[in-house]
């Protein structure tokens, strides 16, 4: 790594919306040459995060964001953290099928003449090209984008998202882009992303496939519920199964859904799947919900036991009995 500024640093990033807080003093580095993984379960934020560092969302106050040691101001403005290095290629790609591979590439920066302000086709096609050869892709400049298979597909995203990096400049964000691959297509796009960097340039790769984070990147980010769960972790340095465990608080969340409330009336947490077994939890001698160990957690790849609670008939505080087990006693905190 680089001992320069950090291609990418954001600090003390929070958002509400209304009284909801959907991202807290959450931080972020990605170092130059690094592909830097951004990891989390739908909901955790990490959309969030990547609007917020595009322009679409602005953040609350107080929050620092760095490209190369330069502050960016916030909100941010996206041609002035386009024209410092940062580019995004979100997961539909952005392709149009009815142009050329050199269109598509060109789209948003085509070369014009000076005189009277036409594309220049000669010049687009150079420049397509050379982007091509930079990253390594062997591809006609005129060739439709509509014949192309799913690998290629990304590969021009990328090239399209690298056209005006310096070599050994720039950031590039792949917001789930990959989502859509698996296989030898998924790791022909990971070698493209190593020659990226090789030079020096970055790489973001946001996904919720951990085990595709774990393949390729140098360090992994982990939000949960809006916080970090782990920042800047060497992968080489972690199992996958302790980035799993980091997980695993959300993940047993998910395992819980709210019925559709009447008006008036307070809602049940109900599971998703009834459990086959089952042991009924009491309060004051009075049944208010059951515990059951039949679930299985893929994130710790282990059985765990859920608790579900009525919840007009548990309220925080109340003293829980259930004979689970070998019958000890188990805290079961009281979500509202």
């Amino acid at each position: 790594m680089s001992a320069d500024p950090a291609r990418l640093e954001v600090r003390a990033l929070n958002k509400t919306f209304g009284s909801v807080q959907v991202l807290t003093d959450v931080e972020l580095t990605v170092a130059a040459g690094e592909v830097h993984g951004l990891a989390g379960q739908n909901g955790s934020g990490k959309s969030t995060l990547i609007k917020i560092l595009t322009g679409l969302y602005p953040p609350d106050p107080g929050a620092d964001y760095h490209v190369d040691g330069r502050a960016m101001r916030l909100p941010v403005r996206w041609p002035e953290v386009h024209a410092a290095g940062i580019s995004v290629v979100h997961q539909d790609l952005g392709l149009l099928d009815q142009l050329t591979v050199a269109e598509n590439i060109c789209i948003g920066g085509f070369p014009t003449s000076r005189v009277l302000g036409r594309i220049d086709r000669n010049r687009r096609d150079r420049l397509a090209t050379r982007t091509l050869e930079r990253l390594g892709v062997e591809l006609d400049p005129a060739t439709l984008v509509a014949s192309l298979n799913a690998p290629e597909r990304a590969e021009i995203a990328i090239a399209r998202a690298m056209r005006d990096h310096a070599p050994g400049g720039g950031l590039i964000i792949l917001d789930e882009s990959t989502r859509a691959l698996s296989g030898d297509d998924l790791t022909r796009i990971h070698t493209m992303l190593r020659r990226i960097t090789a030079d020096g340039s970055a790489a973001l790769l946001i996904s919720h496939n951990l085990a595709e984070l774990m393949a390729v990147t140098d360090r992994l980010t982990i939000l949960r519920d809006g916080r970090l769960a782990g920042a800047g972790l060497r992968t080489a340095d972690l199992s996958e199964e302790e980035a799993k465990a980091k997980k695993a608080q959300e993940e047993l969340r998910n395992a819980y859904k709210e019925t559709p409330r009447e008006p008036g009336r307070r809602s049940e947490l109900m599971p998703i799947l009834p459990p086959p077994a089952s042991t009924p939890v009491l309060a004051d001698g009075q049944e208010v919900g059951f515990i059951t160990r039949s679930a299985f957690s893929p994130a710790m790849n282990a059985p765990i036991a859920f608790a579900y609670l009525r919840r007009e008939k548990s309220a925080p505080g109340t003293a829980l009995e259930t004979s689970f087990g070998s019958g000890a006693p188990i805290a079961l905190p009281i979500a509202r």
